[in-house]
């Protein structure tokens, strides 16, 4: 994963979980540190991503 994730743009990518890798465009809502796609689908931020997600957060919704 750790490959795959440096070849990805990083505008457009984030790794949320140890095995997830999220694409920032397809994201409708961020709500309590999980994201979501679409009505019913939701994604948590692991533990180990939450400083990095809310960085990513901060700087593009501040």
């Amino acid at each position: 994963m750790k490959s795959l994730e440096a070849q990805l743009p990083q505008k457009d990518f984030i790794r949320l979980r140890r095995s997830f890798i999220v694409n920032l465009n397809k994201i409708t809502t961020i709500e309590r540190q999980r994201i979501i796609f679409d009505s019913d689908t939701y994604m948590p931020v692991s533990e180990q991503y939450k400083d990095k997600f809310q960085q990513y957060i901060d700087n593009n919704f501040a």
